[in-house]
């Protein structure tokens, strides 16, 4: 390998300036390695240079300069071969040429507590290699900016628990794809600090699993469009936050999720103001921000160490080719300031999710009947001075909505919910156009409930049921009932015993006021009854409306009082402690009589 000596001149494309030791001789060489000792003088790089391995520490160690007039590019181009930068503690270091490494597999970098000042790439070279495992040693400061990745489909893993102190800009420059992550090491998590005046840009969103700390006290960090955190490659106590400096956000921000990844944390003191902007000296407001999911199915989840902002659209996106990935926040809320569009969905999120400002609220979703790919497990509230509007018909799968303030327009849309809790809609007098009751589970609990929960009745125009397989039940508990305009409860299978039953709160009224339709597919009278939910009395109040229409058969009815409203005729279904309620009785022999 050739070793600096500079006999010649100082300039490092002068081959006479390189001491051969018997495996290279001349420059360097990519496939030959660079060495500076105690014995190697100054040096200037007067070309691009490049080599296999970049050694300032061979010996007790370089102690003068190197001139950076050009960069230097660091490994094989073989990618199987492994390369490596180290650095000398007192070398000196001139110029603003880059050191850039080559993705090869195997990267090792040792900084031996010196600085480096100008730029600086982490596998920013393109090689064939489609894994690049990069091993830290010791702490790196790089006051140029950092470039990780080289713009194509790459893998790295990094390894070392040590601090990257980035003082100028941060780029990651690799390409979307549900595989191509920076991931961490359990145990020995890598963490950037973005701490300069500076810009964090990403050419596109992929998993990033190594921490992230923006910890740049009286300075500006300017987060770009694309930038991105979490999934594939996140490790047991991987997390992104924010320690100090004034954060500023463009374009959107995602978060990602992905199958079979450990949980990541987030504490980045975003806003709870109404009016925040993309300008947060204390913490981050995101602009736009996306959860980002890989697949369908997947287990990972976000926690959030403190509140997150977004000023304006916030968004599930399912990646390409999924149809619909979940996306989990969990603890804290969300101040969420704009539009809302769904197109994944959460399956035990528990972030709250505030809506607190004008925009509309999507989910780019055809909701089918037995769907469960949909709607929201977290808490939403909302409680604003403006407008928040649906779009399409959205969901709330195992959650809750709870109305507090401002207006809420739902006009030819509505909701489709499972298990979950509406509050506060019936006193704010929201009427909801199409209610969907979603089922997924047998008995009268769970994802078979929905509990109301007011002052004053859930008024819905269309009370629509769906979900309907074997024995799963429907029921509504809480303190309020419902006044339903047009009641349609239409089984299409065949359902055998007794448990698939339909639960009402005691005490509780419900009102039907144009139509009521009942058909349920029974194999046996005692299917479908209509009860309260501990089957005891006090009796449910369920009133039919004078003037409405009723078609019901196969449902009977248990500690149900109808006595405030028109009776109710069941063709079959059997009847126990009901008040107004009445089977239909048919004639035992039929006759004719005919007349000349």
């Amino acid at each position: 390998m050739p070793i600096w000596r500079g006999t010649v001149d100082s300039n490092w494309g002068t081959a006479g300036n390189w001491l051969a030791d018997g495996s290279g001789s001349g420059v360097p060489t990519a496939l030959t390695d660079a060495v500076f000792d105690n014995l190697s003088p100054n040096c200037t790089v007067n070309v691009a240079g490049v080599c296999r391995n970049l050694n300032f520490n061979s010996g007790t160690g370089y102690t003068n300069t190197i001139t950076m007039t050009n960069g230097i590019t660091v490994g094989s181009t073989t990618a199987a071969t492994a390369s490596s930068v180290t650095l000398s503690s007192p070398m000196g270091i001139n110029g603003s040429g880059s050191i850039s490494t080559r993705a090869n597999n195997t990267i090792t970098l040792t900084s031996n507590g010196r600085q480096w000042p100008n730029a600086f790439g982490i596998g920013s070279v393109s090689v064939s290699s489609v894994t690049c495992n990069v091993t830290f040693v010791g702490n790196w400061t790089i006051n140029g900016t950092l470039t990780i990745g080289a713009g194509t489909s790459v893998q790295y893993t990094f390894i070392g628990a040590i601090n990257i102190t980035c003082n100028g800009n941060l780029a990651f420059n690799i390409p979307s794809a549900a595989s191509n992550a920076i991931r961490a090491t359990a145990g020995s998590i890598t963490t950037i600090i973005i701490a300069g005046n500076c810009t964090w840009t990403s050419i596109a969103p992929f998993n990033v699993g190594i921490n992230i700390n923006i910890n740049s006290p009286g300075n500006t960090v300017n987060i770009g469009d694309n930038c991105c955190y979490g999934g594939l490659g996140t490790a047991a106590g991987s997390n992104f936050t924010h320690t100090a400096g004034t954060v500023v956000t463009s374009g959107t921000f995602h978060l990602l999720y992905a199958s079979a990844s450990a949980s990541y944390t987030i504490n980045l003191n975003g806003s709870s103001s109404t009016s925040a902007t993309t300008t947060n000296t204390g913490g981050v407001n995101f602009n736009n921000l996306s959860l980002r999911t890989n697949v369908i199915n997947n287990a990972q989840s976000c926690t959030l160490s403190s509140p997150i902002c977004v000023v304006n659209d916030f968004s599930i996106t399912s990646y390409a080719g999924v149809t619909k990935g979940i996306a989990n926040l969990l603890s804290n809320t969300a101040f969420l300031n704009k539009n809302i569009t769904i197109n994944g969905y959460s399956i035990t999120g528990t972030t709250t999710f505030r809506l607190q400002g004008t925009g509309s609220w999507s989910e780019n979703n055809t909701l089918t009947s037995g769907a469960t790919g949909f709607g929201l497990s977290n808490p939403i509230v909302i409680n604003t001075t403006g407008t928040i509007t649906l779009t399409s018909f959205v969901g709330i799968y195992s959650g809750s909505l709870t109305y507090t303030a401002g207006s809420f327009v739902l006009t030819g849309f509505g909701l489709r919910v499972v298990g979950s809790t509406l509050a506060g809609l019936g006193s704010a007098g929201i009427v909801i156009p199409t209610l969907y009751h979603t089922t997924t589970t047998a008995g009268l609990t769970g994802g078979a409930r929905i509990t109301l929960t007011d002052t004053v009745a859930l008024q819905i125009t269309n009370l629509i049921f769906e979900g309907f397989n074997l024995n799963r039940a429907f029921a509504y508990g809480g303190n309020i009932g419902f006044i339903v305009n047009n009641f349609n409860y239409q089984q299409t299978s065949l359902v055998s015993g007794s448990a698939s039953q339909f639960g009402l709160a005691n005490s509780v009224t419900y009102v039907v006021l144009n139509s009521f339709i009942f058909n349920a597919v029974s194999a046996n009278s005692s299917s479908n009854i209509m009860q309260t939910l501990n089957d005891s009395t006090p009796d449910a109040i369920f009133t039919l409306a004078f003037g409405a229409s009723q078609d019901v058969f196969g449902m009977g009815g248990k500690y149900i009082n109808s006595s405030a409203g028109q009776t109710i005729w069941s063709r079959k279904g059997l009847l126990t402690s009901t008040t107004n309620w009445q089977n239909w009785t048919y004639p035992k022999t039929r006759f004719s009589t005919f007349t000349n």
